[in-house]
């Protein structure tokens, strides 16, 4: 990939509307340069810790869009070993963790 791409789909992320290829965090994160641009948060390894621990919880990932949840959402799979990178999510899923079961709805 050359910089006039790079500088492209640095531009497209901030230019959310349905022509955009980056609009969604779905197509965003097969995109060469999401390792670049993404920036690894703290509730990751918070919610990471959550799923170690023996007791059974739900945790809800809620906002406006483009406020970054598939991003979280992909770092804590990624994290726990249960998504590839480049991979892309599937509506629902579960995943077996730990003995238990990880069961994700990306709507």
């Amino acid at each position: 990939m050359n910089n006039e791409q790079y500088i492209a789909y640095l531009n497209s992320l901030h230019n959310y509307n349905a022509q955009n290829p980056n609009a969604y965090g779905e197509k965003n994160i097969e995109s060469p340069f999401f390792d670049d641009v993404m920036v690894r948060v703290g509730l990751c390894d918070f919610i990471c810790d959550c799923f170690a621990k023996d007791e059974p919880h739900s945790i809800i990932l809620t906002g406006h869009a483009g406020d970054g949840k598939t991003s979280i959402l992909v770092q804590i799979l990624t994290e726990l070993g249960l998504l590839e990178k480049k991979q892309p999510l599937q509506e629902e899923k579960c995943y077996d963790f730990q003995n238990t079961t990880l069961y994700t709805v990306k709507d």
